[in-house]
């Protein structure tokens, strides 16, 4: 089985388009969560990628809610929603592993997510998580609404790889509580609580980070940053490794 990539946007940026229209070992999706424009005329623009937009009431009907949820405020829109819907249906048990990533997600080429994959082959979640018990005075969690008995994990999911037991894994908790969670705990406690395959802080997922800064000498081909939210300093970043030594 092959693996996909999805990049997760409100209204598409091409900028990052150029960059993934160029990637031949993974299938690519740009996941939509803008509904008021139509979008189809990206597919015959960049042939490498499909466009993808889902009407918001599909997922009010099939419980794929809340991803994005503290307390009574949506922080981002539905676009993790939809994101974790397609391939937890449309596209279900075609992917060995789906990545999701942000467009705020720096790396530099298709070949630091291949690595990293021959690395971590058998892993159900790849993440930025110690996976420690969530101390519930603290952080978030009073605001977000679990349907499950504590202890609750959490962790920084702007960037993240699944396997096909994390999708169904999520497809059951959907079916039994017509909802999901706010991502940065529903993705560590789903893989926890139902005993699947993770890694503690995987080196490469430890430069996604809250807030920081990243100096252009520390950057490494072999890992993931976050976050970088002027998308022209990706460009930048990219054409300064490459004149790095490998």
């Amino acid at each position: 089985m092959s693996n996909a990539f999805a990049l997760i946007t409100h209204k598409p940026q091409e900028i990052y388009f150029d960059f993934l229209n160029k990637f031949t070992k993974y299938d690519i999706y740009v996941i939509i969560d803008d509904n008021l424009k139509d979008y189809t005329y990206l597919n015959t623009k960049y042939t490498n990628i499909t466009f993808v937009q889902i009407d918001n009431r599909v997922l009010h009907n099939t419980g794929f809610i809340n991803c994005s949820r503290i307390g009574d405020k949506i922080t981002t829109g539905y676009g993790w929603d939809k994101a974790v819907y397609f391939f937890s249906n449309i596209k279900k048990n075609e992917y060995k592993n789906v990545w999701y990533s942000e467009e705020d997600v720096f790396f530099y080429d298709e070949n630091t997510l291949l690595t990293i994959d021959q690395k971590y082959e058998d892993y159900d979640i790849l993440c930025n998580s110690s996976f420690e018990d969530g101390k519930l005075d603290e952080w978030m969690w009073n605001s977000i609404n679990i349907c499950l008995d504590p202890p609750y994990y959490c962790g920084m999911m702007c960037c993240c790889r699944f396997s096909q037991k994390m999708f169904e894994k999520i497809n059951e908790y959907v079916s039994k509580n017509k909802t999901l969670f706010f991502i940065e705990a529903l993705f560590p406690t789903i893989a926890k609580k139902n005993n699947l395959k993770y890694c503690v802080n995987p080196e490469e997922f430890l430069t996604i980070t809250y807030r920081n800064v990243f100096e252009m000498k520390a950057f490494d081909r072999t890992k993931l940053y976050h976050p970088m939210k002027n998308l022209q300093n990706h460009i930048v970043t990219r054409d300064y490794l490459s004149t790095q030594n490998k």
